[in-house]
């Protein structure tokens, strides 16, 4: 199912995708957030958001040096009753346990710009210990291509 605006609903910025998730997120107000409106929002955040709704697998963008989170319906889970308070807070406001342990893969993403997967890594979630597969990769903001690549999990 699509998501469409009620009629007489203005949005500065509309994400495509799942109905629920970009109901969300187009209707965040993103203002308040370090990344500042969704209108103003670099294609490449843009287009990661996109990929990101569109994503039957659990997907999060982190952008920015706060690691500010957008993430799809199917990792909403993994949030449990973080969910929808987490959206557009930095990883460490959600995630103060998974930012110490995966600090160091996501600062090689952003330091080096090269993708890390990881394969069955015992991680702490909601008080459950349970084995997780996923990568990081890197998004470049071409608005600013002196700045260091950030991070998608």
């Amino acid at each position: 199912m699509k998501f469409q605006f009620p009629q007489g609903h203005e949005s500065a910025f509309y994400f495509p995708g799942e109905a629920v998730m970009a109901e969300i997120i187009s209707t965040y107000d993103w203002s308040a957030t370090l990344l500042g409106a969704a209108a103003t929002w670099p294609q490449g955040l843009r287009n990661a958001v996109s990929l990101c709704l569109h994503s039957p697998s659990p997907m999060m963008v982190l952008w920015g040096a706060a690691l500010v989170q957008i993430y799809n319906r199917a990792f909403t889970p993994l949030l449990a009753d973080k969910h929808p308070v987490a959206m557009g807070k930095p990883c460490r406001h959600t995630w103060p346990e998974l930012c110490d342990d995966g600090a160091p893969m996501v600062k090689k993403v952003m330091s080096e710009g090269q993708s890390v997967y990881i394969q069955e890594q015992l991680v702490v979630i909601n008080n459950e210990q349970q084995y997780y597969t996923f990568s990081c990769i890197p998004l470049f903001d071409e608005t600013n291509p002196g700045t260091p690549p950030l991070a998608r999990w």
